[in-house]
């Protein structure tokens, strides 16, 4: 994307420069949240969406989340400060993070939030592009992200327990530190499921995943027998369930699939030795 050099709306056909495949954007100087256009190589206007954003064109960031000054000493509401004010509630809650893996920062992109893994233990946490001018969207989505923080396991896809856990701390943290309540989940999706469990996990005990995390520090590799152990009153199947590998609504990633593939032969094949003996 590519700034005009003039910042007025009325500079629309002075701007050049504009390859092919750019697209400039008139933006307000005194209120930099504003956009006043986006631009075509060939000087065209496109016309502003809901958002302040046609469909499939990213804007530019909202300033809150990144700019302040060296004078602002509170706490912020930047994602940087923010980040770190979220980790701290998470740790609180659920256990330490592992130090052995850096996180590099934050990127826009026109996928589903994630966490991307870079060579050397490195990651970045990765929010979609529509969140870019609405805070409390990206606030909602770095919640979730930041639990995928705590314990990075790169080897084998997320289970049931941590997605919920993620799922959880996002709508614990809008509602009692942005005052902002989260839409829960379609009942019957994928998401609602994993935190429906782990609520049920937080209403009998809200500390016992950081109990588990002393005996087992990487949340994706809890086991049924760690859950049960810690959750006694809980359905063995309830406890398997927790323990399986986290299948989104409509995933197509055939590594996750496979995962979850090879845990249900597992499982058949042990309840056919059970019957046996």
């Amino acid at each position: 994307m590519q700034r005009p050099t003039r910042q007025n709306t009325d500079s629309v056909k002075s701007i050049t420069g504009l390859k092919h495949d750019e697209i400039g954007v008139a933006i307000d100087p005194t209120n930099p949240s504003k956009i006043g256009g986006y631009l075509l190589p060939d000087g065209k206007r496109l016309q502003n969406g809901a958002n302040g954003a046609p469909q499939g064109i990213p804007s530019i960031i909202h300033p809150q989340l990144i700019i302040t000054s060296k004078e602002n000493k509170a706490s912020r509401s930047t994602m940087a400060s923010r980040l770190g004010e979220m980790l701290i509630v998470a740790e609180n809650l659920f256990g330490q993070r592992d130090h052995r893996y850096t996180f590099l920062g934050i990127e826009f992109t026109n996928d589903a939030p994630h966490i991307l893994f870079e060579p050397n233990k490195n990651m970045i946490m990765q929010l979609h592009m529509g969140a870019m001018l609405e805070p409390m969207e990206t606030y909602a989505e770095m919640a979730h992200e930041c639990i995928h923080l705590l314990s990075p396991c790169p080897q084998r896809p997320v289970t049931i327990l941590e997605e919920g856990i993620a799922e959880v701390f996002a709508y614990i943290y809008m509602r009692d530190t942005m005052k902002h309540e989260l839409k829960p989940k379609p009942p019957g999706t994928a998401y609602h499921e994993a935190a429906e469990l782990v609520a049920m996990l937080m209403s009998i005990n809200p500390y016992g995943i950081k109990q588990m995390r002393e005996e087992e520090p990487t949340i994706s590799l809890i086991t049924k027998s760690l859950i049960w152990k810690h959750y006694p009153m809980l359905d063995e199947g309830v406890a398997a369930r927790l323990a399986r590998t986290f299948v989104s609504d409509n995933c197509d990633d055939p590594d996750i699939l496979a995962w979850y593939e090879k845990e249900s032969s597992e499982t058949a094949r042990e309840q056919v030795a059970e019957a046996e003996e």
